[in-house]
């Protein structure tokens, strides 16, 4: 248990702060291709904000996590991968910022006379504000698939956190968060990554996972979410009847003697 473990704690934390914080950008990056698809000029106040507010902060953790293995038994190379591509995402989205600058600034300008002496100077500020308009749109495009190759490699990682319970019930306690972000229901979706093809074996670490936190409401509800999904799969998971037990027990753990209905009649 991690619990008591101040050190593990803060790993926990900036864990779960990069897991929701990548998917989050993801969804970002899509709103920003968009706009420069069809506008052609994000401005720079909107990808100022991306590099900032969910970039920056990613960068950061991302060396404290992958640059040095988060552990050992998951690919180093593959972290170090990770590491090393969201940083060229930085630099990609960087320079499209500095280029929305430039245009935002100085395209509307006009301060440079005919002589002959800044001739020279008008020409090459002409060249330089084209160059941004024609690269500024390049640039996202390479974000966007710099952003498509580091989500599968991420979530070749995301394994080695199948032992985490604090990771773990974060996820499930955090779905409404996630359901938004990927579009889609996020438990089953995190499951089938984490536990790789076997949603049932995470719901049952989960289930264990809040029982022994004493989320006994939560374990409850767990339960009966993995009974409906396994359920209505075409072939029965060895967990279904796992489950059912464990949501008898459950019912039986939340019912205190107060709770029961009495069945002797008083006169």
């Amino acid at each position: 248990m991690y619990e008591h473990d101040p050190q593990m704690n803060w790993r926990n934390n900036l864990r779960v702060q990069f897991i929701k914080g990548i998917y989050q950008l993801r969804k970002v990056l899509e709103s920003l291709f968009e706009i420069s698809e069809r506008t052609q000029q994000p401005t720079h106040t909107y990808i100022d904000r991306i590099l900032e507010k969910h970039l920056r902060v990613l960068k950061d953790l991302s060396h404290i996590l992958y640059r040095v293995a988060d552990r050992g038994d998951i690919s180093c190379k593959q972290q170090r991968l990770f590491d090393k591509f969201l940083g060229e995402l930085w630099h990609e989205l960087d320079k499209a910022r500095g280029n929305a600058r430039l245009l935002e600034s100085y395209a509307s300008e006009d301060e440079i006379n005919d002589g002959n002496h800044l001739r020279g100077l008008r020409q090459l500020d002409r060249q330089v504000l084209a160059a941004a308009r024609r690269d500024m749109p390049v640039q996202i495009r390479r974000a966007r698939k710099l952003m498509d190759r580091l989500m599968p490699l991420f979530e070749e990682i995301l394994p080695l956190y199948r032992t985490n319970e604090v990771v773990v019930r974060t996820l499930y306690f955090s779905q409404d968060f996630f359901d938004k972000v990927l579009d889609r229901p996020s438990t089953v979706y995190f499951f089938d990554i984490i536990f790789p093809g076997k949603v049932g074996e995470g719901y049952d670490f989960l289930c264990q996972s809040l029982e022994r936190s004493q989320h006994f409401d939560q374990a409850q509800e767990a339960c009966e979410e993995a009974i409906r999904i396994l359920s209505s799969q075409l072939h029965k998971s060895p967990y279904l009847d796992t489950f059912r037990q464990r949501l008898e027990t459950l019912k039986e753990k939340q019912g205190s003697p107060s709770e029961i209905p009495s069945n002797s009649v008083t006169g």
